[in-house]
């Protein structure tokens, strides 16, 4: 996927969880778990703009996933006990690290349904995963993905404004 159809799918796995933040009444997390959704979505290729690393190598994978969720959850707790905000800096930090971790996974499963695949588990694994659906490249499937995204998160803040 390119960085529209990225952007899509994590915002389409972001929608029922930003229902359920605004459902419980936690708008502020609502807004930032999809602004930290958002913030990852591309991540994963910056392996495209350096040769240190291989395109959809370290950067398409679980660890890297993990890696990510923490350096988030880190930073949010960190900066919240810096700036002394009036938060729950363990509640929010874990909240939003487990969040940064499902930016990564989702821009992941962008990668898996194209014919490139990725390797989600090397090095432990070197099984390829890969269900060949579309291209990354197709402009047609990475505007669908958006417009689904945005769809499902406009219906998801819409369904719970009217409960």
């Amino acid at each position: 996927m390119y960085t529209l159809g990225h952007l899509g799918i994590s915002l389409t796995v972001y929608a029922p969880i930003a229902a359920w933040y605004l459902r419980a009444g936690a708008t502020e997390l609502a807004i930032a778990g999809g602004a930290v959704m958002l913030a990852l979505a591309t991540v994963p290729d910056m392996d495209e703009y350096t040769e240190l690393i291989s395109h959809r190598g370290p950067t398409h994978t679980i660890w890297f996933a993990l890696a990510a969720g923490m350096a988030v959850g880190l930073f949010t707790g960190a900066t919240i006990v810096a700036a002394s905000l009036p938060f729950d800096a363990i509640a929010v930090s874990t909240h939003l690290g487990i969040l940064g971790t499902l930016a990564i996974v989702s821009h992941l499963l962008g990668d898996i349904i194209t014919p490139m695949g990725i390797w989600p588990f090397r090095p432990l694994s070197e099984r390829h995963y890969s269900l060949d659906l579309v291209y990354a490249k197709n402009p047609s499937a990475n505007r669908l993905f958006f417009g689904f995204g945005l769809s499902s998160t406009g219906v998801a803040v819409a369904a719970t404004a009217l409960i």
